[in-house]
């Protein structure tokens, strides 16, 4: 995972729960982690994707809402790329815009 460019630690505990077309993917924890909705009906689709204490990133891509995202899948590895919006532990009183990459496999 990369936030604004930046490396970060792996994250190996994953869980991908499919319901139907959705699928929801978690990784890591509630204190640091990424939670991902993934919709296949029409082909891939990010619908939300939330950053949680993430490099000191919280925010969040809404499709349609906040945010941009594209995802694409090689077996069983999804690869989520865009921006989201949301607040930097540095300077938590100021919104900002930040670019993730993504890889997590189910």
């Amino acid at each position: 995972m990369t936030i604004n460019d930046r490396a970060l630690p792996a994250v190996n505990a994953v869980k991908c729960m499919p319901i139907r077309s959705l699928t929801t993917i978690t990784a890591g924890n509630a204190a640091a982690g990424v939670t991902a909705l993934v919709s296949n009906e029409t082909g891939l689709e990010a619908k939300t994707i939330s950053i949680n204490d993430m490099g000191g990133f919280t925010g969040r891509y809404m499709s349609g809402l906040e945010g941009k995202a594209d995802v694409s899948m090689t077996g069983r590895t999804y690869v989520f790329r865009g921006t989201a919006d949301g607040f930097d532990a540095e300077n938590p009183s100021a919104r900002t815009t930040s670019t993730f990459a993504i890889e997590v496999s189910c």
